[in-house]
């Protein structure tokens, strides 16, 4: 089964919602979308994912913060983000 986790804010990595994110991630094929202000958590969301054993594949879309996106997400999407939550079994949005 693959998740699709979107984040529209900036997430406390230490906070128990990561918890809930890592979990989710270590179950199944995930993939993180990050859009506006959450792009500036891209560094700690990942760390705080290797910290609980999980991976995901990051997504940025680009708001305006295109230098932090192309830097540091394994994908970067330019246009609507319509089509990668369509391809998910499920979405899980904060």
């Amino acid at each position: 089964m693959a998740a699709v986790i979107y984040l529209r804010r900036r997430l406390n990595p230490e906070s128990q919602w990561m918890d809930v994110i890592a979990e989710i991630c270590s179950i199944t094929g995930t993939t993180i979308i990050l859009e506006g202000a959450s792009l500036f958590s891209l560094d700690s969301i990942r760390s705080a994912l290797e910290r609980r054993g999980a991976t995901a594949r990051i997504c940025a879309v680009d708001g305006g913060y295109r230098a932090i996106a192309d830097k540091q997400a394994d994908i970067v999407a330019y246009q609507d983000i319509a089509s990668l939550i369509e391809m998910a079994d499920s979405v899980i949005s904060f």
